[in-house]
């Protein structure tokens, strides 16, 4: 019985099986390449702090009293952020009324990273007793007037949009409160659907323990 040789084309199979060597080494680098790519998108992802808020005391009239704020924010990402809008609002506790300010407030400048950036906004508020002098109408302040400042700013950058709500508590005094969650539940239903977040109760449950 004589031997029959198989003839088979080893060109061929060493061409397929290089092909599936590329793809699977395609894949794995697609997928390397997906996981570097989200990386550099979270480290460097547009953040924005505020760092401090400034309070002055203007009285032009004597009825009215304008409490002037100057915030102060960073960029602390990594990215040039481009602000979109800012706009600005505030609820009045002792009167359960919210107020628009203002609106479509654009930054033409881009806000490289590290770079501060500045947003005024201002209370008028109306004094009964004219009489009194501006030091003499700050100190009963803190009993007449109780208000939660709101600044919402939406920005954008390379990887994303965005947008932070800040939720400020004035109370006459010479400095800003963060915004307790108590107080936050009081005013909700009074805000306009663009100053309102959701409260997911397992997120903010440290929240609830600092503010009961």
């Amino acid at each position: 019985m004589n031997d029959k040789k198989l003839n088979i084309p080893i060109i061929p199979i060493l061409a397929v099986a290089a092909a599936l060597i590329s793809a699977i080494f395609a894949s794995y680098s697609g997928c390397e390449a997906g996981k570097a790519n989200s990386y550099l998108q979270e480290i460097n992802k547009a953040a924005l702090s505020l760092l401090s808020t400034e309070i002055k005391y203007t009285r032009t009239v004597p009825e009215t009293l304008s409490v002037d704020f100057t915030f102060n924010f960073k960029n602390t990402g990594n990215e040039h952020i481009f602000i979109n809008n800012i706009s600005s609002s505030y609820y009045n506790f002792k009167k359960k009324e919210f107020k628009a300010k203002s609106k479509n407030l654009q930054i033409i400048n881009i806000i490289h990273p590290s770079v501060e950036f500045s947003h005024p906004f201002s209370i008028n508020i109306q004094i009964l007793k004219s009489q009194l002098t501006t030091e003499e109408i700050k100190k009963i302040l803190p009993i007449e007037i109780s208000f939660c400042i709101m600044l919402r700013i939406d920005y954008s950058s390379i990887y994303r949009s965005d947008y932070d709500i800040y939720y400020m508590k004035y109370t006459g005094e010479s400095l800003i409160q963060y915004l307790s969650l108590r107080d936050y539940e009081t005013m909700k239903d009074s805000l306009s659907d663009s100053f309102r977040f959701n409260i997911n109760k397992e997120n903010f449950e440290h929240i609830k323990q600092g503010n009961p």
